[in-house]
């Protein structure tokens, strides 16, 4: 086996950290300081009438005229000062300045500022620096600031003005202290606001939604067909149509919309961003991020061509054979071990399956459904195999067979199954009549608990006329006009801008929902993800057990938000009442996916999964796995590398005509969406300064402000935006806006309803490692280690019937705190390797471990080390001579 360099070995790994690091550094050491460091920035120093300046003053002075005024410092950071000195006169003189310490001595760290003031006129703006050569970790305070005015720049004596300064230098520049100017720059119609005129101005820009699906390894990015329907009728977004964009898929994550009018619009809702490179967010989970909507009503229909009819070859099926196809079928035999239940639809385009589980039936996901002759198929790939489904379908009977290959060596598992289409109620699909009288009746039984936690309509809500939701959602970000473009609607709100109103419009109430539900963080408690290890042995190194909890983090002011839009958007709409904004009634409890997911992805079996979810909706709710320690790195590395850990929250409408609607849960670390929105405090911001108490250094996009416009009975909801030119902000350093180009008016209690300003996380190692660090009690899983043993010619020249190989170390044990001595090894012959148990290296520490060695001949006799053997090498190369300097006695064939 031939010996890596070990530099390549433990090195190399940390050229991204090192890189990281230097860049961190040289950008806050070259680029950024801290403002008013000292607390002088603003102020005019105190003349100071000293008799040694007075003194000074009558040396070399004759013939220069001229008075001083104030001196201002306009910037007082780490390194640097600067000031503004008025004057009169001195038409033909030479000014020095230059700071003295409390005896009064020129302290020549400081550089000098030296001015011929000839052709000069008042204020005169200078600048003092800490030299670059001081050492590492200077700091100094300089007590005055003198001001000698010369006739000359060589000339000795003059005019001398001392000034009190009491000024702190220091050479280190740290994050706390860095305190960045954000400039504003209008985006659009913004810049036509006056700070004079109260005079508002609607932009005529539509937001573009934004969607991801997954084409064969590739990531294809589409406007949604409510972004193309607002181009064709403003003509602010007639570009789109230009860039030749395809129309979205049938099949997939989009949400399928059936219409009994000429218009076919499909809109999927997915929340994932598309671009920048900084905050590389995933796409959202593959199965069930989408909603399938039926019937809605004309008043909301455009055409959208080829957005639902498109589809090619094998795929085109008759109308009547695609509605026929859509629905839910399900297994005829109840005590079935395999697949239970599939979904179709999107006209017979999309399957979604579930299998037997426990507690709760496995959720494979949605994927493309594929007609090919008289049958259909469907291909479910995963990391464990691949499983080919094929069905005929005959009246409401289904025939299914699902054949799995496995990606091991286990053999293929091939079953059978006959499944009937169900109706909404539960039952079996009966003819037209039947079916149409079952809906119309449908009984919706509702759990007593969920009424009491509020999940469900009260008795009080339906006496008020309340029927539960419609399935004819309000698009409250189509609703919105804007200066620059929005891609997701969670770069807005937290709830999504979906919002349903009740069947009876009478009621005046309207339904809202979690947009999503992602890992829980706060500036004073960090992550809510934990990894525990539990004890390790010689034989393992024990359980790891991580628990996270996940939260929609919907407040108040958000619903308070949402309903200003809603009912701005029932002022606009005939027949339409505003009155009460509520979280959507369900008539069962809800359920997540995780227990299939982490099954299917990391093959974490149900029984190590648990799930608590609390009485609302609102309300984070906690997840836990049991785990090893393998697949806890393969884990670890889909959240550092921002794929994340995802899943599905499923939610069964109180409503006869909703389906069950899918929340996306997801578990990342640097995302915008797990550290939260940016909310700016109205008025305040201007003044105060915002600190960057993330993990993360994040890069500042833009300043939004959304405000609702009133004229008479009706309401325009908009958003204003303002460049901040993607302004990097380290880790714990602050930020003031120059707010000289925002309207201060704006920020009135009937102007902005929120303030917030758009980031992404910049990528950072070093950030990712400490968080790691943290979450894991110190140990950072990438770093685990395994030592390799290898024998040679050690059997060829002595009589050895195998070596034993002992290894102890502190770092077997994940919280480093006890010496942990792993099972044995054996070697039996040369060019052979053993390799020991799991160590757990500490980032700045080397690979620590001690071997004991013990040759057992072939007569029984066995010969010992004489003690441990220290090493930190990766691999241990066990040659004769060796095993001999360990081992003196031990016998070789050669001299016997």
């Amino acid at each position: 086996m031939k010996k890596t360099p070990r530099f390549f070995n433990e090195n190399v790994c940390n050229l991204k950290f090192i890189l990281a690091l230097v860049i961190a550094l040289t950008y806050t050491t070259v680029t950024s300081f801290s403002q008013n460091f000292s607390g002088l920035e603003g102020k005019s120093l105190s003349k100071i009438d000293d008799i040694g300046a007075g003194i000074a003053s009558l040396i070399g002075s004759g013939g220069i005229e001229g008075k001083v005024g104030k001196v201002v410092v306009t910037s007082d950071t780490e390194r640097t000062l600067k000031f503004a000195f008025t004057y009169t006169g001195f038409t033909t003189a030479y000014l020095h300045a230059n700071v003295l310490a409390g005896d009064k001595v020129s302290q020549h760290e400081i550089s000098e500022a030296e001015v011929d003031l000839t052709g000069k006129t008042s204020p005169l703006h200078l600048e003092l620096n800490l030299k670059d050569n001081v050492a590492e970790g200077f700091n100094l305070e300089s007590t005055y600031l003198q001001i000698r005015i010369s006739k000359s720049k060589t000339a000795i004596g003059g005019l001398v003005y001392l000034y009190a300064l009491n000024k702190s230098w220091q050479k280190e520049i740290r994050a706390e202290n860095l305190v960045l100017r954000a400039t504003l720059v209008p985006v659009g119609v913004t810049a036509q606001l006056k700070e004079n005129s109260k005079v508002l101005i609607i932009p005529d820009f539509k937001p573009v939604m934004m969607y991801q699906i997954k084409d064969q390894g590739t990531v294809k990015t589409y406007p949604s067909s409510s972004s193309i329907k607002g181009a064709a009728v403003t003509g602010t977004k007639s570009s789109i149509s230009d860039k030749k964009q395809p129309p979205p898929p049938t099949a997939g994550t989009a949400k399928t919309t059936t219409t009994t009018a000429a218009r076919m619009t499909s809109v999927p809702r997915t929340m994932t961003r598309t671009s920048g490179s900084d905050n590389k967010q995933p796409p959202p989970p593959t199965a069930g991020t989408a909603k399938t909507t039926t019937t809605t009503t004309a008043a909301r229909m455009t055409s959208v061509p080829g957005a639902m009819a498109r589809v090619s070859g094998s795929q085109k099926t008759s109308g009547t054979a695609a509605s026929s196809l859509d629905g839910t079928w399900k297994n005829s035999d109840p005590n079935t071990r395999g697949i239970t239940r599939v979904i179709i639809s999107g006209n017979g385009t999309q399957i979604h399956t579930f299998a037997s589980c426990s507690p709760t039936d496995c959720d494979w996901g949605k994927v493309p459904l594929v007609r090919s002759g008289a049958n259909y198929r469907a291909t479910y790939d995963t990391r464990m195999a691949v499983t080919y489904i094929t069905f005929g379908v005959s009246d409401n009977n289904m025939k299914l067979t699902s054949d799995r290959r496995y990606k091991d060596k286990r053999p293929p598992l091939v079953s059978t199954a006959a499944l009937k289409k169900v109706t909404a109620s539960g039952g079996v699909q009966q003819d037209n009549k039947e079916q149409a009288v079952l809906l119309n009746t449908r009984f919706l039984n509702v759990n007593p608990n969920l009424v009491r936690a509020g999940l469900a309509l009260d008795q009080s809500e339906t006496d008020k006329g309340a029927q539960g939701p419609d399935n004819n959602p309000i698009p409250l970000f189509e609703d919105l006009t804007v200066t620059r473009d929005f891609e997701f609607p969670y770069e807005i709100t937290n709830i999504s801008m979906d919002v349903y109103p009740d069947k009876n419009p009478a009621s005046g109430m309207f339904y809202y929902m979690p947009a999503a539900y992602h890992l829980r963080w706060t500036a004073d408690d960090g992550y809510a993800f934990r990894v525990l290890y539990g004890t390790a042995t010689a034989e393992s190194s024990g359980d790891v057990r991580m628990s996270a909890t996940l939260s929609p983090d919907i407040s108040k002011k958000e619903i308070d938000l949402i309903s200003k839009l809603v009912a701005s958007y029932a002022s606009r709409n005939e027949g339409m009442e505003f009155d009460k904004l509520r979280l959507i009634p369900i008539q069962e409890n809800p359920t997540v996916s995780f227990p299939a997911d982490l099954n299917n992805l990391y093959e974490i079996t149900a029984d190590k999964v648990a799930v608590n979810i609390t009485s609302s909706l609102r309300e984070p709710f906690q997840i836990s796995w049991v785990t090893d320690n393998n697949t806890k790195d393969e884990m670890q590395v889909s959240l550092l590398e921002k794929t994340g850990i995802q899943g599905i929250m499923s939610l069964q409408p109180q409503s006869d005509n909703i389906p069950e609607i899918k929340i996306p849960v997801v578990i990342t670390l640097a995302d915008s969406r797990t550290i939260g929105r940016i909310d700016l405090e109205s008025k305040k911001w201007r003044t105060g300064a915002w600190k960057n108490q993330t993990p993360y250094p994040l890069k500042l996009k833009y300043l939004h402000m959304l405000l609702v416009k009133e004229e008479g009975n009706k309401s325009t909801p908009f958003i204003y935006s303002w460049d901040i030119n993607d302004l990097v902000v380290p880790v714990s350093a602050s930020v003031t806006f120059d707010a000289s180009n925002v309207p201060s008016w704006l920020d009135d209690p009937d102007m902005a309803q929120r303030i917030w300003v758009e980031y992404s996380v910049v990528d950072c190692d070093v950030c990712d490692r400490d968080i790691i660090n943290t979450i894991t009690g110190g140990t950072y899983g990438t770093n685990t280690r395994k030592v390799i043993f290898e024998a040679f010619q050690v059997f060829e020249k002595t009589d050895a019937q195998f070596i034993q190989i002992k290894v102890r170390s502190k770092q077997g044990d994940p919280k480093g705190e006890k010496v942990v001595e792993f099972e044995p090894l054996r070697i039996y012959q040369d060019n052979e390797t053993a390799e020991s148990g799991q160590l757990y290296v500490p980032l700045e520490e080397d690979l620590s471990f001690e071997f004991y060695l013990t040759v057992v001949m072939k007569n029984g006799n066995s010969y010992k080390a004489d003690g441990w053997i220290s090493s930190s090498e990766p691999e241990i190369y066990l040659g004769l001579d060796a095993i001999r300097n360990a081992i003196p006695g031990l016998p070789v064939a050669d001299e016997q």
